[in-house]
């Protein structure tokens, strides 16, 4: 998903504060800046993370693979 750099920021906060809270026990995140065709100030992300953890089995945030255009 294509992001502000102050959304994925925002994201980043949520997840730390949701480990720092022991309320979250597995997930992940990868962003880019460095793709072609992006925006000024934006990143390509993708991640998941479990929160909820603290109070039983929880759910999960997603940000969404950016979906690749195929040429040809």
């Amino acid at each position: 998903m294509i992001m502000s750099k102050d959304d994925l920021i925002a994201a980043v906060k949520d997840i730390l504060a949701r480990i720092e809270a022991n309320d979250s026990f597995e997930g992940n995140i990868s962003y880019t800046c460095m793709k072609e065709g992006l925006p000024p100030r934006h990143f390509d992300v993708a991640g998941a993370w479990r929160h909820g953890n603290s109070m039983g089995q929880g759910g999960v945030s997603m940000i969404p693979e950016s979906e690749e255009k195929e040429e040809g």
